[in-house]
């Protein structure tokens, strides 16, 4: 085993840093990227084997690894990819042009997970010849116990299989190899992390930086595990091992655009609001990575254009969804404004406030939060990552510490505890395991009268007394689609 293999799983794995982004599995004869029983993705060191195209053997894996603090950090990186001349700012990065929009075809934009903007400029690329492939997510066709997998598109029906939002581990490896062994021009999709992978690596590999020139950007939350999708079907009666599909982002008519449902099996029947399902809330952060909770970069900052959700008023109250988008790339932003002026696309300029106030809670965490989760390993001794935030537990108050430690510690116990109700077969013993911790968070956050709001009995009893007519309306919404007839008012 070579010395940085060894470094990497002794300080970045074993400390829970790792994202599972197979960055340090491409081409390896030791690496390789294994699902954990906590439905993690996780890299592991193996026995050497025979590698189909390997790289050179001396790549420092420490220095390719997005989150081991060693290689260059997410500025140092963007300043060489954009320059030090284009506009930066701190909480966002760089920007050649920001804006907020959605595709003017309706069927396309509702069937996205927010206007459809990343999808219909993939397939603009495509048509002008400015790639030839596109390596995106898609529902796993490849067999494996994962929903969700890398695959390649190079045409608009292709495309269409990509176009929504997947809150599911995937790794990189094996599309990355693809990619070495077929020539061509690639776009490839990544969330933050996996975007600054992407930009290390390349710098080690002459063949992936020559065939990747564009990486499209995913604006980022955090990363779950298996144990998110499993939990949200499991509800709605769909058991862990009858899970095939799961449509995590399924639009409804006439709410807003952050209530959105679930859809496990395609069967709109058992569709229901994410906000139904106790403690689904993405702030309690149920099932998230322990790694997310070490990153600083919430707008894929190493990416060349990066999309997110347009959630800031007004364009929240539309239930079909808008993009916000920062382009890095004046030949990506000229795509956009011809697409806008051939009515392709309905784009208005946006500005810096509402970019970060669309993730301004993000944003909070990932730097006022991190500080302190930093902090806390540095006063227990552990080995951390070099980060662009300083560790100090001074810029927030007692309690705003003690809640963002608490989340931390909620993930984790969230991913023990359904492992162990997923070998018993027992939504109930997860949610009653539970419920104790999640209340304590919202009681702490929000005071008594949200936390028995969001309580898992309240819940219950909710849904008892009033029906989920979301199936309804979905059934609708699929049918009339499906029959080219309006969706009636």
């Amino acid at each position: 085993m070579n010395k940085s293999a060894q470094l990497l799983k002794d300080k970045v794995v074993a400390g829970g840093f790792c994202i599972g982004c197979g960055a340090c599995a491409i081409g390896s004869a030791v690496m390789r990227i294994v699902e954990t029983d906590e439905g993690l993705l996780q890299a592991q060191v193996g026995e050497p084997v025979s590698s189909p195209a390997p790289i050179r053997e001396e790549m420092d894996l420490m220095t390719i690894c997005p989150m081991s603090g060693v290689g260059d950090d997410e500025t140092v990186l963007a300043k060489q990819l954009f320059g030090p001349d284009l506009e930066w700012n701190e909480h966002i990065g760089h920007h050649n042009a920001i804006r907020v929009g959605h595709v003017a075809n309706q069927k396309d934009r509702e069937g996205g997970s927010s206007g459809g903007i990343t999808t219909w400029l993939l397939g603009e690329m495509l048509q002008r010849n400015m790639i030839d492939y596109v390596a995106h997510v898609i529902p796993n066709q490849l067999g494996g116990t994962g929903l969700f997998a890398f695959g390649i598109s190079s045409s608009d029906a292709d495309l269409a299989r990509g176009r929504k939002s997947t809150y599911y581990p995937v790794e990189m490896s094996s599309i990355l190899q693809t990619i070495r062994n077929t020539p061509g021009r690639y776009a490839i999709t990544a969330v933050p992390c996996f975007s600054k992978a992407l930009r290390l690596l390349m710098q080690q590999d002459p063949v992936l930086n020559d065939r990747i020139v564009f990486v499209v950007g995913t604006v980022c939350g955090h990363l779950k595990s298996r144990f998110f999708g499993e939990y949200l079907a499991w509800n709605q009666g769909v058991k862990p091992d009858q899970l095939q599909a799961i449509d995590f982002r399924t639009k409804i008519p006439g709410r807003s655009a952050n209530e959105y449902a679930f859809t496990p099996n395609r069967d709109y029947t058992k569709a229901a609001l994410n906000k139904s399902v106790f403690a689904a809330n993405w702030e309690v952060s149920l099932f998230r990575y322990d790694a997310c909770e070490f990153c600083d970069d919430v707008f894929a900052e190493t990416a060349d254009i990066v999309m997110g959700d347009a959630w800031i008023m007004p364009y929240q109250q539309d239930w079909r969804g808008n993009n916000i988008i920062v382009s890095r790339r004046a030949e990506l932003s000229a795509v956009l404004e011809e697409g806008r002026v051939s009515g392709a696309i309905v784009l208005s300029n946006a500005s810096i406030e509402d970019v970060v106030h669309s993730q301004v809670g993000g944003l909070r965490h990932r730097r006022e939060g991190l500080a302190v989760r930093l902090a806390h390993l540095d006063q227990e001794g552990k080995w951390r990552p070099r980060k662009r935030v300083e560790a100090s537990f001074t810029q927030v108050d007692d309690a705003r510490k003690e809640l963002y430690l608490r989340r931390t510690q909620l993930s984790r116990r969230s991913i023990e505890t359904f492992r162990f109700a997923r070998s018993v077969g027992s939504l109930t013993v997860f949610k009653v395991l539970i419920s104790g911790p999640v209340f304590a968070y919202y009681l702490r956050r929000y005071g008594l009268k949200r936390a028995i709001r969001e309580s898992a009995v309240l819940k219950m009893i909710r849904r008892l007394l009033r029906p989920n007519r979301i199936p309804f309306i979905l059934h609708a919404q699929n049918k009339s689609a499906l029959e080219g007839k309006p969706l009636a008012k």
